[in-house]
This record gives C-alpha cells, sequence and structure tokens, in this order.
C-alpha cells in the first residue's frame, strides 16, 4: 500500500494572506463529500436507545466495509470509518474525529476556539453481569478495563495543544457523564517523539461500582477549532483530526493487559496494477506484463501476547466476475508460525499453476471486473476475537477511464496565481481517442471556486507538457453532490492522442480551484503546474481526483459501483450450531433475488455447495471449522462474500 509521505501541509498559510503569491497549495476539506453522501441514502438511521445491550466482551477495531461506526455496538455516526486517515493503524481501519458533521459540513457553531466538535458513543453495555454458560454478576473486583489506541493527525490536519481527544463514562445512578481520560492535540512527529508509536494503548479501569449496571455506556469526543480566513476559495474545515482504533472492553484484565486475541491485515490495498488504481480494459492488455504489479505484499500483525507461536494460513484469490473463474496463489495455502507483536509482510507467489507470471485474463471484449481477495487464519487456539479484519478485498476494474487516485480526497489541491497552469500526465499503450475528462472539486464553503477554467490538453515535449492540442472555455468546478461521483466534461469533438499525454486546465483567477487530492497513493511525479514560465514538478505526495475517459464513448463506464454501496449480506447464527445457517440480503428486489446463486467454499478454495439463493442452507454436512459463502448475481453486478463458523 502507498502511504503518502512527508506532506508539507503549511498551517500558517490559512492564518495570513500572504499564501495569495504561492504556486501551489493544499487545504483540508470544507465538507466530506463521502458522509454526506450517506447522510443523504440514510444508510444507517440508528439513534440512542434502539439497539440491544451490548454484552462482554465489547470489541470493535472497524475493519468493517462501512462509513460510519457498527450500529450493534454505536448509538451515533458523527465520526467517519475509513481505511485511509490513519497512518500504520493497529489493523486495517479507523475511527476518525475532526470538524465536520455527520452530513459531512463544518459544524454551524464551528469557530476559532475550542469546541466539542464529533463524538462516538457506545449502545448500552452489560456490566451488571458477565454471560457464557453460567452468567455471573459483575462487580469492580473482575477488573474490567476499557482500552483503546489513538493517534492525533495521521495523514490529516494536526490538532493543536488546545484542543483536545476525550473518554467518557456514563453512570447510570446518577444519569451524568464523566470524564476520565483526556490528551492534548499534537502534531503525529510529536506524538511519535513523546510515545515512540504511531498509536499508543489507552487501559482505563472500571471501578466505581454504580457503572456495573446494564445501561453502562462510553463516548469520545474531541474539541476542535477551525482558523480564521477570509479568502473564500480557500476556507474549509476538515481540521483537527484524531484517529482511534481497537477499542476493547473485558474483564479480568489489568493494566498491562495491552493485547487481545487477533491476527489481523493492518494494510488495505487497492490495486494489483503497478501504476493506475484503474485503466481501459485495452490498454492493460497492450502492456499487461509492464502494467501489473507482480510485487505487491500486505503487512499483518499478531496482537495475542503469551500464546507462543500461532500458525497462519495465508490465502490470495482472485475472481474473475465475468465467467466466474477462481485464480489462487501458489503455493496454496501459504503458511507460516508468528509470535505475539510480530508483523508480516506476506508477498503472494503471484503464479498460475502453470509457474507462469499472474497477469488479469478475461474474454471481455470493453469492460473487466476482479474481486482481489487477501485472507489470514489461524487455527491455533484461541481464535480471533474480530473476523472482519481477517479479509482484505478490493475490486479490480479495467474500464473506459485511468485512473490515479482512489475517490476519496483527503485534501484540496489548487494553484493560486492567475493564468497558472496545471498538468496531469498519462501515458497510453496503444493509441486512442479522449472523450472527455472527469473530474472532483471539492465544495468550499459558498462555493467560492466556482471559478471558470480553460479545460486544456497537451502533448508530450520530453517528460513534460509541450504544445495545446486541445483549450475548451467556459469551464468551471461543478457539484455532483454524490457518493465518488466525478463531474464529466465532454470534449466537443474527441482528440487523437498517443504515448504521453497531459490534461488540466488553465485559470482565469487567483481562486484556488479545490481538486480531490488522495493523499494515499503518491503520484506526485504525474503533477506540473505552472505558474511564471516554466513547468515544474509537483511537492505535494499524491494523486489528483482527474480522470481522462478515452474509447468511442464520451461518458465514463462505472459498472455496478453505485449499487454495491446499497446491497448487503447478512448471516445468522454464526457461528452456526443448529445445523442451518439464515441468509439475508439486504438493498435487492424480491425480483432480482430468485436470479442469484449461493456458493460455499473451504479454506483451500474448493466448491462445497451451489444452489440457487434461498434464505436457509443446511450445513450439517461440513465439518468444524471455518468457510466462505458467496451470493452473485449471472450479470456480475451483484458479488457478496462473507465467512461464517461451524462449531
Amino acid at each position: 500500500m502507498t502511504k503518502m509521505k512527508n506532506i508539507l501541509l503549511l498551517f500558517f498559510m490559512l492564518l495570513t494572506t500572504a499564501f495569495v503569491t504561492a504556486q501551489e497549495q493544499l487545504v483540508p476539506l470544507a465538507k466530506n463529500p463521502v458522509l454526506s453522501k450517506a447522510n443523504h441514502k440514510k444508510l444507517i438511521t440508528a439513534k440512542s436507545g434502539t439497539a440491544s445491550a451490548v454484552k462482554l466482551p465489547f470489541a470493535d477495531d472497524f475493519s468493517y466495509n462501512s462509513l460510519y461506526p457498527s450500529r450493534k455496538l454505536w448509538s451515533n455516526r458523527y465520526v467517519f470509518v475509513n481505511k485511509g486517515f490513519a497512518v500504520n493503524p493497529v489493523t486495517i481501519g479507523v475511527a476518525t474525529f475532526d470538524a465536520v458533521n455527520d452530513t459531512g459540513a463544518v459544524y454551524p457553531y464551528a469557530m476559532q476556539f475550542p469546541f466539542v466538535a464529533d463524538s462516538l458513543t457506545s449502545n448500552s453495555i452489560r456490566l451488571d453481569s458477565a454471560f457464557g454458560s453460567t452468567p455471573v454478576k459483575l462487580s469492580p473486583a473482575d477488573s474490567v478495563y476499557v482500552s483503546f489506541y489513538f493517534q492525533p493527525q495521521g495523514i490529516g490536519n494536526a490538532p493543536e495543544t488546545e484542543d483536545s481527544l476525550i473518554l467518557q463514562f456514563f453512570n447510570p445512578v446518577s444519569q451524568s457523564w464523566s470524564t476520565v481520560w483526556n490528551h492534548q492535540g499534537m502534531k503525529l512527529d510529536s506524538f511519535r517523539t513523546a510515545y515512540g508509536v504511531d498509536f499508543k494503548n489507552v487501559m482505563i479501569p472500571v471501578t466505581d461500582s454504580d457503572y456495573f449496571s446494564p445501561d453502562f455506556r462510553i463516548r469520545f469526543l474531541n474539541k476542535a477549532s477551525i482558523p480564521n480566513n477570509n479568502i473564500p476559495s480557500w476556507r474549509s474545515g476538515a481540521y483537527d483530526h484524531w484517529n482511534i482504533d481497537y477499542v476493547y472492553i473485558d474483564k479480568d484484565r489489568n493494566i498491562n493487559d495491552t493485547t487481545v486475541h487477533d491476527v489481523a491485515w493492518i494494510e488495505s490495498m487497492q490495486t494489483l496494477l503497478l501504476n493506475y488504481i484503474s485503466m481501459p480494459w485495452n490498454q492493460y492488455n497492450a502492456n499487461a506484463q509492464a502494467e501489473t504489479n507482480t510485487a505487491a505484499a500486505l503487512k499483518f500483525r499478531s496482537l495475542d501476547q503469551g500464546v507462543g507461536l500461532k500458525n497462519m494460513n495465508q490465502y490470495f484469490y482472485v475472481q474473475n466476475l465475468d465467467d466466474k473463474t477462481f485464480h489462487k496463489s501458489t503455493p496454496y495455502p501459504a503458511s507460516t508460525n508468528m509470535a505475539a507483536g510480530d508483523v508480516i509482510n506476506y508477498a503472494p507467489d503471484y503464479q498460475y499453476p502453470s509457474s507462469q507470471p499472474f497477469y488479469f485474463k478475461s474474454n471481455a471484449t470493453e469492460n473487466a471486473d476482479f474481486e482481489v481477495m487477501f485472507r489470514i487464519y489461524s487455527n491455533t487456539p484461541p481464535l480471533d476475537i474480530i473476523h472482519s479484519n481477517d479479509t482484505m478485498r478490493f475490486y479490480q476494474r479495467f474500464y473506459n477511464y485511468y485512473a490515479y487516485d482512489d475517490g476519496v480526497p483527503e485534501y484540496g489541491y489548487g494553484l493560486s496565481n492567475q493564468g497558472a497552469k496545471l498538468a496531469y500526465k498519462f501515458t497510453l499503450n496503444t493509441p486512442d481517442s479522449l472523450q472527455s475528462v472527469q473530474m472532483y472539486f471539492n465544495q468550499t464553503l459558498g462555493a467560492a471556486n466556482q471559478k471558470y477554467f480553460y479545460l486544456t490538453v497537451w502533448d508530450d515535449n520530453g517528460g513534460e507538457p509541450g504544445n495545446i492540442i486541445y483549450q475548451q472555455q467556459g469551464i468551471r468546478p461543478e457539484f455532483e453532490n454524490k457518493l465518488f461521483k466525478y463531474h464529466t466534461y465532454k470534449l466537443k469533438h474527441a482528440v487523437y492522442v498517443s504515448g504521453t499525454f497531459y490534461v488540466g486546465w488553465q485559470q482565469l483567477t487567483q481562486d484556488n480551484l479545490n481538486v480531490g487530492f488522495d493523499a494515499n497513493n503518491d503520484h506526485h511525479d504525474k503533477i506540473f503546474y505552472n505558474s511564471g514560465g516554466s513547468w515544474q514538478n509537483s511537492s505535494y505526495h499524491g494523486a489528483l481526483m482527474i480522470r481522462p475517459v478515452l474509447g468511442d464513448k464520451k461518458d465514463a463506464f462505472v459498472g455496478m459501483q453505485e449499487k454495491e454501496s446499497l446491497v448487503g449480506l447478512g448471516l445468522f447464527p454464526n457461528p452456526v450450531s443448529d445445523k442451518y445457517l439464515n441468509i439475508r440480503i439486504y438493498g435487492v428486489s424480491e425480483s432480482k433475488k430468485s436470479r442469484l446463486e449461493i456458493s460455499v467454499y473451504s479454506l483451500t478454495g474448493s466448491l462445497l455447495l451451489k444452489s440457487n439463493y434461498k434464505s436457509k442452507i443446511f450445513t450439517g454436512n461440513l465439518e468444524r471449522g471455518l468457510y466462505f459463502i458467496k451470493i452473485s448475481s449471472p450479470k456480475g453486478d451483484i458479488s457478496l462474500m462473507r465467512k461464517f463458523i461451524i462449531r
């Protein structure tokens, strides 16, 4: 996974007006488009008191694929669950606090002095009893601890010293909240110097007898502050980031109990391409060897102390969603022993069984889809307490556009000189027709960045932009206000391009156009700007959210991308205890459910069961262990996979 290194975000540029003479700038976001879209769709409607009380152990590492915290554990939604804002997280996924609310907009009462911004509040937690074969009443003598990991800034904006992250406990007797821990803001570099880690573990004992009730709760708060800034196109609100990871509450712990029974991925991946997140299928096939990353690797770690060596099985799959064929890495599965605290870099043997190098293969002629899955599993007891962090998967899509970015902006990028030019470099493997350019512009307060510019295309001149081969006026930032929705700027006529070309703009004002900037994928060597006569390479490490569309269609093909966010798969009971597994599909009509297929696979990828969709399947003929169930549609627009356990 590519991480942004050494972003030079100068905080003082937001406090003065001197930056108008600067050439290129990064700024935090005024609005989080991911949260804004999710709120509009009402993906989560849980409110305090609507969910069942949580029994111990309480464990959440935010590794699931959701924008918001799990409704099973948390009662509100003001933080952003993601895999992009943290630096070296404990496991994949964190909950991020900042100064924007659950709709993605700046809090209306935000000011330059610290104010309470985001909050993360648990459902009621059963501290009255421990449940098992025989329920036992709990008391302070049972040594209950609340633990979590936290990190200031991450790859975002550092909270100032007057800002803070706060943990509070709810007292069911007095019906009041009490602060039990807080930490002042600081930069990540200072945090590392102070503690010697990227994420610090915090252990808080629960000692007051009033807390041992069925209605105990915890909540995290952050206090943030917004700098004054009088230049509208630079005004933004995503400030003062904190990341928390692995919240864990259980009995029989102690102050030195900083471990849990878990082995988990600590990195995520978005592509197996060497140069892009996504690219056209015909361009990939023209030079698959040069475009495929056959040396990609992911890290996972053991959080388990005092267990000794754990035998880890590692799996790598690629499924062609067009013909449903599987590729499996060899040797299969990879296996290794790891001790507590070990971090292992899993590098699959990217070979087909014939020992030929792995490349994506499909009979598709225009667009191709693949699902890539990395899994780890250990049967060494004690078993993991969280299973969602055992699987890391993504979709490798080959559509009609090039993308260096992952579609989620962490910052906004812009130039500050009238007449400045921005050019983004792309290289083709075979000549093609440029039909349109997609751009994602961040919303600023009052749409102050909606200024006109010339959409421009250049040819190559020795590795930098050369002659202008197309220019179109009357273009300005447009906001689609949809999740991952770029605005498509259609060219008046197709432009023939070959080899290397550049797309971008020439601006007409000194206002920051504020294009989305993905800080998790570093392609700064493809970003060029010209503010005074000569081209320079960008100093900011990341990727612009600009995508050229090629081929014979002016619109970008988006496949099943938007449908996925609304479709869900539920399994229960899990682990299976009565020989039947119940299946629930959400967001799919009954008529479409009848066309779905169910496939059950073993850990080694063997197909054990295949049938048309039904709400319940018999598992009595399967041995104890871990299995995978996949629900898919014939056209490939639905593809869901989950794990289940038979005990």
